[in-house]
């Protein structure tokens, strides 16, 4: 499972061009899972990208600062994208808190989920969110995470985000 979140500082849906301020990555191996004594806090890994330093809070590690350029490759080969590595391909399912915007962040960056062979599914926490609590639910990633038990914060900062969503969706 790997969950994404885009924080941004300009966008543009006519041109699909984006200036991103943040991305949030997190990830659970299932092969961690055979580790009865884990944890879900233990085992899913965060990470936040920055290119701005005037952010929220991390709660999960450092922020780690990079370019935009450096941002696209990172993403393409955690999508697989790239077609170069040595490794097999595992199946992937993308997670995101209305992940519609982050699959149009990735297209406006040049990456195309219907090349990327690892995705096989993906899970919305909003939609998902309407779907057990009902659609009169007011579905935020903050009343999400409330609802199902989880103590968060710090909300859009993208690597909060990314966990948040992750934790919420398992």
């Amino acid at each position: 499972f790997i969950a994404i979140d885009f924080e941004y500082s300009h966008y543009s849906p006519k041109t699909g061009h984006i200036r991103l301020r943040e991305v949030g990555i997190s990830m659970l191996d299932t092969r961690d899972l055979c580790h009865q004594s884990n944890s879900l806090k233990d085992i899913i890994s965060t990470q936040h990208y920055r290119t701005a330093t005037d952010t929220k809070t991390f709660l999960f590690g450092k922020s780690i600062d990079i370019s935009q350029d450096e941002l696209v490759l990172i993403l393409k080969r955690l999508l697989c994208l790239e077609g170069e590595s040595p490794k097999p391909i595992r199946d992937l399912i993308l997670v995101g808190h209305g992940l519609g915007f982050e699959i149009k962040v990735l297209k406006g960056l040049g990456l195309d989920l219907n090349l990327a062979p690892s995705v096989i599914e993906m899970f919305d926490t909003e939609f998902l969110g309407y779907e057990v609590f009902g659609k009169t639910f007011k579905c935020s990633l903050s009343n999400v995470v409330k609802k199902t038990g989880i103590s968060g914060g710090f909300f859009h900062n993208a690597g909060n985000d990314a966990n948040f969503s992750l934790r919420a969706m398992l």
